[in-house]
């Protein structure tokens, strides 16, 4: 493997890390005024200015983005809109659920997929082959996240 092939790979790496990161800032901001989403209209003005100031949101747009960018380099994903945590502590708390389910499916794919696989390799274009290849191609259209849920119901 070359030294030109590895930065080639590392330059796209970190030019869609940056591409996300940048989509993600710019999406969080159009939804409009994060003080007001959170407070509602009906709460004292000094209260939403007292929230933009803490979170940056009185700042010009690019040192927002600045700020952005520095904290996740800090390893600040920012704070729960919900309960004020740290948003990696809410994500960490569900690390090992999510690991669980995870390996869940892992094992499950192994068990159906392979012998599955292996019997209609020995049995082409036979019905079994037939019906393997159709619930296969049925399972992957279904999209991850609705099949995640219907293990979650399965699995909890």
């Amino acid at each position: 493997m070359s030294t030109r092939y590895l930065l080639q790979k590392f330059f796209r790496a970190f030019l869609t890390i940056c591409i996300i990161v940048t989509f993600v800032f710019v999406a969080l901001r159009m939804s409009g005024d994060a003080a007001l989403q959170i407070y509602g209209a009906d709460v004292d003005e000094a209260v939403l200015e007292a929230l933009r100031k803490s979170w940056g949101l009185d700042k010009p747009i690019w040192q927002q983005y600045l700020m952005y960018i520095g904290n996740i380099f800090q390893g600040d994903l920012g704070k729960s809109y919900l309960d004020g945590r740290d948003a990696i502590e809410v994500v960490m708390e569900r690390v090992p659920k999510t690991l669980s389910l995870m390996w869940i499916t892992a094992i499950v794919t192994f068990l159906i997929g392979i012998p599955a696989g292996i019997y209609s390799a020995l049995h082409h274009n036979t019905a079994m082959d037939r019906f393997a290849m159709t619930l296969s191609v049925m399972g992957l259209s279904i999209p991850n996240f609705f099949l995640g849920v219907l293990l979650i119901f399965l699995f909890s």
